[in-house]
């Protein structure tokens, strides 16, 4: 997809034989950002986080308007009547609730309180709708929990088999990095004078000390992973 479908300045919707002069649309985008944050996730290979913010930064400069949400055809495609707006999930979830997740993601990982504040806008406008009609809002939910969910990270000062115990438990609000001496995560940087290998869980923006072990590991983020505030703001 990187070699046939991305050009640096835009998503193609479809390739076949030959690039198509088709641009992608905002559900393109969104799920490929989505799929190279869950790719960084987990191998923790920072190249997925570079290509999930280029990608971003390409859907906030062509879809997005003053409004809260995101237009379903981006500026810079065959101008349209009516640029339409995707906002019920469906059997697929719809482009904007993937979009609000992934805003969020990216703002917990690399600092970045701009894109936070963009989902949130987008899910203060979705709130009570949400709770009319949960049937047809199932991944904005995700994206609520998500938001009141008790904020923790992980970082991983080890090898792959380290980071694969601590994966195969089920902590779906929790997210990792590799410790590094510089980064695109903040939150992961300063961490390599430790012993090794080492592994820190930071409720709440303020990190433990660090564990030698998966096992240690894992029972300080059944105490600290877990439970969600207590109202939407």
């Amino acid at each position: 997809m990187q070699k046939n479908l991305h050009n640096h300045e835009k998503l193609l919707h479809v390739w076949y034989e030959k690039p198509t002069s088709i641009d992608g649309f905002l559900d393109d985008y969104a799920c490929l950002i989505r799929a190279c944050i869950d790719l960084h996730q987990c191998t923790l290979n920072e190249s997925y986080l570079e290509q999930a913010l280029q990608l971003t930064e390409l859907t906030l400069r062509d879809f997005g308007d003053e409004q809260p949400f995101f237009c379903y055809t981006s500026a810079r495609a065959e101008q349209l009547i009516v640029r339409k707006k995707e906002i019920f999930d469906n059997v697929i979830p719809s482009s904007n609730s993937v979009m609000s997740n992934n805003l969020l993601t990216l703002g917990r990982l690399l600092g970045r309180n701009d894109l936070q504040e963009r989902a949130l806008v987008m899910l203060k406008e979705i709130a009570a709708l949400s709770q009319e009609e949960p049937v047809y809002m199932s991944n904005w939910g995700m994206a609520l929990l998500d938001l009141q969910a008790r904020s923790c990270e992980v970082v991983i000062r080890g090898n792959d088999a380290l980071r694969g115990q601590l994966q195969q438990h089920y902590h779906p609000f929790v997210l990792y990095a590799q410790a590094a001496s510089a980064g695109m995560v903040p939150f992961a940087q300063g961490k390599l004078s430790h012993e090794y290998p080492a592994i820190f869980v930071c409720p709440n923006h303020s990190c433990l000390e660090p564990v030698a072990n998966a096992k240690t590991a894992l029972q300080l983020l059944s105490r600290h992973a877990q439970g969600f505030r207590s109202e939407f703001n």
